[in-house]
């Protein structure tokens, strides 16, 4: 018996180039009407086509950010929750949780051994960054605090206002 999909699909391999130029000739010749369906198919329900476009981005979301992590940091998703899931959900320095920032931790690693030391809140990862990850700098920062909170009396008992959600 004769199977057309199995022969068409045989025929489009072997004539490749051809299907390739008759479908960009198709679309320029039908883009302004295929641009009318989508628009026409869009506002005939609107709400359902949010909602697609939420799920179909929330879908790749994840996809995307694992692909990330791997590139960069060589862990996946997986192991990221594991590491945030360690730290209680929590900044690994100032204890800020997860749930009162509006994007991920950032994974703080060292630069130069590529070891990963923690997940940590926007604020923290930039002051680490600015300060040149150097304990030096930092302990003076430390000191200079000091000298100023004896001078401010200790009133604000060591708590920082400062805004959480970066």
């Amino acid at each position: 018996m004769f199977d057309k999909k199995a022969w068409r699909k045989k025929w489009e391999e072997t004539n490749r180039e051809h299907v390739q130029q008759y479908r960009k000739e198709y679309n320029l010749k039908h883009r302004e009407e295929k641009r009318n369906d989508a628009i026409k198919r869009y506002y005939s329900n609107i709400e359902l086509s949010r909602q697609k476009g939420r799920y179909a981005y929330y879908k790749r979301k994840n996809k995307v950010e694992n692909t990330r992590l791997q590139r960069v940091y060589n862990i996946t998703l997986e192991q990221y929750n594991i590491i945030l899931k360690n730290q209680n959900n929590k900044c690994a320095i100032c204890d800020i949780p997860q749930s009162e920032c509006i994007r991920r931790f950032d994974v703080d690693h060292n630069h130069h051994t590529k070891e990963i030391r923690g997940l940590l809140c926007p604020n923290c990862n930039k002051g680490i960054g600015l300060f040149g990850e150097s304990i030096e700098i930092l302990q003076n920062a430390i000191q200079y605090l000091g000298k100023t909170k004896e001078v401010d009396n200790g009133s604000d008992n060591g708590q920082v206002d400062r805004p959480r959600n970066i």
